[in-house]
């Protein structure tokens, strides 16, 4: 084949190639930009529903709009040709639209954990909710993670037999999803207390610290069960800290022991 046969082949290969990793032609908006790019104007959309009186006019929302596109390097052309195109291809649309959902869903749990930890760095009194970060998470097959985590350092208001409950709400089916707390004390010792969760509505878990002993730490974590048809939504998350109860306190007896 003469050289220049060879850098022709070579180059329409290339460009199958990078066709085939974004899945689109090459006039479409590829399927992740394409998600950022519908997560943006659907937050500006919210934005003029919210301040309508700023934006009642339709130059006005168009500016908006155009101001997306651009930080998007997308002009309405593009989107437009796009859009017709996802239109016309229901399965990437779908695949497009759950990671618009996805990307706005992240919005949102971070700004709810920056509110929160600004309510709660430190919580004092005898039950109070000391959770600091978002109250809602949604997982699904796509998600970077499948379980909920969180790690509390010992702090003045901590005291010894302090009773921990983590609870929250599911939305949706969890399968079957394993919560776990676990606490580290300063001379070693390491108790867990986990268990299994395979209903919707309110569900929760008690950890009792020992009042014999300082606590370092307490940690735990929500596994949950994502298979590809549903995605498993936990709500109202709370961590009540109450002070010791000897009522409660043989509640205990759950927990595992631990020396390292």
């Amino acid at each position: 084949m003469p050289a220049a046969g060879k850098i022709h082949a070579i180059a329409l290969a290339s460009v199958l190639v990078l066709t085939a990793c974004k899945g689109v032609p090459d006039h479409v908006i590829a399927p992740d930009d394409m998600a950022a790019l519908m997560a943006d104007i659907h937050t500006a959309e919210a934005a003029i529903d919210m301040n309508f009186r700023d934006y009642a006019s339709d130059s006005s929302r168009k500016v908006v709009k155009q101001a997306v596109l651009e930080r998007h390097n997308v002009t309405q052309e593009q989107m437009d040709t796009s859009l017709v195109w996802y239109g016309a291809h229901l399965t990437k649309y779908m695949d497009v639209y759950d990671r618009a959902e996805e990307i706005l869903q992240e919005r949102i749990d971070k700004n709810s954990a920056v509110a929160a930890r600004l309510a709660s760095l430190s919580v004092s009194g005898d039950s109070v909710d000391v959770w600091n970060d978002s109250r809602r998470y949604m997982f699904t097959p796509r998600s970077s993670a499948h379980a909920l985590t969180f790690n509390f350092q010992a702090d003045q208001n901590w005291q010894p037999g302090d009773t921990y409950v983590w609870r929250a709400k599911y939305l949706s089916d969890p399968g079957q999803s394993q919560w776990g707390i676990a606490t580290e004390y300063t001379d070693g010792t390491v108790e867990v207390n986990a268990t299994f969760f395979r209903n919707t509505g309110w569900q929760e878990l008690a950890f009792v610290t020992d009042s014999t002993r300082t606590a370092k730490k307490i940690y735990g974590y929500i596994f949950t069960d994502v298979d590809r048809t549903r995605p498993v939504i936990i709500d109202s998350v709370q961590m009540i800290r109450k002070r010791l109860n000897p009522a409660e306190y043989q509640r205990r007896y759950r927990q595992r022991h631990y020396k390292f």
